[in-house]
């Protein structure tokens, strides 16, 4: 997922049309979901790889937004306070820039959803 963003020879329109192929939100869900099972030492190496990927993702001058839906962003969320609710003290880093992530997802559904803007807009003008 993330060598897809740092791969130079793709323009923003293609990586916007692979997220959209590929669902990312769901390809974390599943992620997430996996990670509940897992024991704590194999969970700590898969968080600390999936917040480096998302580092280049969620980036404000990436071209590409995950944006699901109200219901799988609020899941998105949930399941990830679960997993940082559940790691050593010891993660106390990794526990903040993991929920970091998923916070900035969860928001851009609240703060930046597509329709609300256009609803703000039409209300401003009129």
């Amino acid at each position: 997922m993330n060598d897809l963003w740092k791969d130079q020879s793709l323009d923003s329109i293609s990586r916007t049309s692979c997220s959209r192929k590929h669902n990312f939100a769901g390809i974390l869900q599943d992620s997430l979901d996996n990670l509940v099972a897992r024991p704590t030492e194999e969970r700590v190496e898969i968080m600390i790889a999936m917040d480096q990927a998302l580092e280049g993702i969620l980036d404000r001058n990436s071209a590409v937004k995950i944006r699901p839906q109200m219901e799988p962003a609020t899941t998105l969320f949930g399941v990830s306070l679960f997993l940082v609710n559940e790691l050593p003290i010891t993660h106390g880093e990794l526990a903040s820039k993991f929920i970091s992530k998923f916070s900035q997802i969860f928001r851009t559904i609240l703060h930046e959803d597509r329709q609300t803007k256009k609803v703000q807009g039409y209300l401003c003008n009129h």
